[in-house]
């Protein structure tokens, strides 16, 4: 908060109530009651209309790695919630869009896929799914070594 004679009454303020956190900025009140008013008018304007929606945990599967030193690639995606207007807050479904395999190299953070979270037909919004881990292409030494067991054992060790 503060006042100067250009700027004239200021306030930058935040609030929470029952999950989501929201900030008023008011520049350039008349008075010092203004700017308190102003900033508890839109405070409660944003309560009244916006609500906290945070995403249920999401179990991804294993990604299929071809040509890299891991055969498999585990992933991730942020759970954190975001604040969608009261009407889009119920009724919100997860669709996975996520590709089955990818071929090495793998840079951690790479986008693997997208959860999209849709209310009836329209995206409320969308989170990437990435890579947790780097996977290296596998060196000629270690491809030969692989085929070598699978030409002796059957299998790949």
């Amino acid at each position: 908060t503060g006042s100067t004679a250009k700027a004239k009454y200021c306030l930058s303020a935040s609030a929470e109530r029952t999950g989501p956190k929201l900030c008023a900025v008011v520049l350039a009140g008349e008075s010092s009651a203004d700017r308190f008013s102003a900033a508890k008018a839109m405070l409660d304007w944003g309560f009244a209309n916006f609500a906290y929606f945070k995403p249920e945990k999401v179990d991804l599967p294993q990604i299929r790695v071809w040509g890299g030193e891991k055969e498999t690639l585990s992933c991730t995606c942020p759970s954190e919630g975001i604040l969608v207007s009261k009407g889009d807050a119920v009724g919100i479904t997860a669709e996975l869009e996520l590709i089955k395999e990818v071929e090495a190299p793998v840079e951690k953070g790479q986008t693997l896929g997208v959860i999209r979270y849709r209310k009836e037909d329209k995206n409320v919004f969308e989170i990437p799914i990435t890579a947790s881990e780097e996977i290296r292409s596998l060196r000629y030494g270690e491809l030969l070594r692989r085929l070598l067991s699978l030409f002796l054992t059957g299998k790949v060790q």
